[in-house]
C-alpha cells in the first residue's frame, strides 16, 4: 500500500480560473509579435476574463510571456524556464518550448516542457538517468511514458510524448517542493 502524494501542482478553483485566462491570452498574443499596442490589448483581455470570474488581479504581459498576480498566488508562462526553476531538477538536453511557475500561498510549482530529438522511450530514459544521477528515486515506468521521482526537497513528475510536428518528442516535467 502507498502513501496518497498531494497533486503537484495544486491550485485553488480562483488561481486555475487565472492561469486559464492567461492561457487563452497567451493564445491569443500568438501572432501579436510582442508590441506595447498588443501586449495592453492583451493584459485587458486576461484582466477582464478574470474580473468575469470575479478575480482581481495584475497581468502584465510583455514580448509573449504573460504573469499574473492576484492575492491568492502568481502564474507565469513563458518559452523559457521560469524564473525560480530549482537547479538541482537536471532537464534533458533541448529547446525549451514552454516553461509555466506558479506560487499559491507560498507553494511554488513548476511546469517545464523541452522539444528533443529521440522517440519518446529514449527521451524519459535519458530524463530519467538524468534524475537518478542526481539522487532522485522512482521510477520511469508509470505507463503512457512517465515517470514520478523525488530526492527529499522536490517530486517530479516527467512524461515524454511524440512531436507529431517532427520526428522527436516533447519531455514535460512537472516539479513541486515535496512537504507543502
Amino acid at each position: 500500500m502507498s502513501t496518497p502524494r498531494r497533486p503537484l501542482l495544486r491550485l485553488t478553483s480562483r488561481t486555475a480560473a487565472a492561469a486559464l485566462a492567461v492561457l487563452l491570452g497567451a493564445a491569443a498574443l500568438t501572432g501579436c509579435g510582442g508590441d506595447d499596442a498588443a501586449d495592453n490589448a492583451a493584459e485587458r483581455q486576461i484582466e477582464d476574463a478574470m474580473a468575469s470570474n470575479g478575480i482581481e488581479g495584475d497581468v502584465d504581459v510583455e514580448d509573449g510571456e504573460v504573469s499574473v498576480d492576484t492575492g491568492d498566488g502568481s502564474f507565469s508562462t513563458g518559452s523559457d524556464l521560469p524564473d525560480g526553476f530549482p537547479a538541482d531538477v537536471p532537464l534533458v538536453d533541448g529547446e525549451v518550448q514552454f516553461g509555466m511557475a506558479t506560487d499559491e500561498n507560498g507553494q511554488e510549482g513548476y511546469a517545464v516542457s523541452i522539444e528533443v530529438d529521440a522517440d519518446p522511450d529514449a527521451a524519459l530514459a535519458e530524463a530519467g538517468g538524468l534524475l537518478e544521477d542526481a539522487g532522485y528515486t522512482g521510477d520511469d515506468s508509470l505507463g503512457a511514458g512517465g515517470g514520478n521521482f523525488s530526492n527529499g526537497t522536490y517530486n517530479v513528475f516527467v512524461f515524454a510524448t511524440a512531436n507529431p510536428d517532427t520526428s522527436g518528442s516533447i519531455v514535460q516535467y512537472a516539479v513541486a517542493p515535496e512537504n507543502g
